[in-house]
């Protein structure tokens, strides 16, 4: 069974996680509602539910195998949490799709990143 997942950090295209986890897939770019924020922890990010902010990343098709190795990644439940939420990708298609976001209040002295793409955060 194929499970889409949406993924705006390390697991993106190209980066370090995407390269040990998903390569060689090529995701489909996304972007959530205005109802997140986007925070930097230096060499990843976070994601809280609530704010104003569309998160930039990518959507991933994965099987059942991938799925538990990304939980383990994520540490879900104990750390991140898995949801699923609508994303709408570049071509204008509302997709369903599991995010990992951070329970609110944890990082709140890390940056928010306002762009919401951690990848073009400089």
């Amino acid at each position: 069974m194929s499970t889409r997942v949406f993924v705006y950090g390390t697991l993106r295209k190209g980066e370090a996680n995407w390269r040990t986890l998903l390569s060689p897939a090529q995701g489909c770019s996304a972007k959530t509602e205005s109802d997140f924020t986007m925070r930097s922890c230096g060499r990843f990010p976070i994601v809280e539910i609530g704010g104003t902010t569309a998160i930039a990343g990518e959507v991933f098709l994965v099987d059942d195998a991938t799925l538990v190795l990304l939980d383990q990644l994520e540490e879900h439940p104990n750390w991140y949490e898995r949801i699923e939420i609508d994303v709408t990708l570049d071509s204008g298609e509302l997709q369903r799709a599991w995010i990992y976001l951070m329970p609110t209040g944890q990082y709140e002295q890390s940056p928010v990143i306002e762009s919401g793409d951690w990848c073009c955060q400089g």
